[in-house]
């Protein structure tokens, strides 16, 4: 079944087991069915998937991408570190070329 959400293609798996654990969905807090999708919202894809899943196994899988999300900034906090410190030796060459010149 596709549907679509925010303009992008979604495709809905419909099922009676959880997708990660293989159990089947009860009326429990734990056990309860939801959905997740297959690829993480914040990378836009133009198609994704939803696939039915319990609460619990949903709130681990959470977690996994919630460490790689610090991970992945973490590492663009680096290079935009580096960026700055390449950026002020760049303007500290010009300040001093322009020094130079000017006398």
């Amino acid at each position: 079944m596709a549907a679509e959400e925010s303009g992008n293609e979604v495709i809905s798996i419909q099922g009676t087991v959880c997708w990660r654990c293989g159990k089947p969905f009860r009326n429990t807090k734990e056990l309860r069915r939801t959905t997740h999708h297959a690829l993480p919202k914040h990378l836009n894809p133009a198609k994704n998937i939803l696939l039915p899943i319990h609460e619990k196994c949903h709130t681990e899988i959470t977690m996994d991408d919630t460490a790689t999300l610090v991970a992945f900034g973490s590492n663009i906090d680096r290079h935009v570190k580096m960026l700055i410190d390449k950026i002020e030796s760049l303007q500290n060459l010009l300040k001093k070329r322009y020094e130079k010149e000017k006398y």
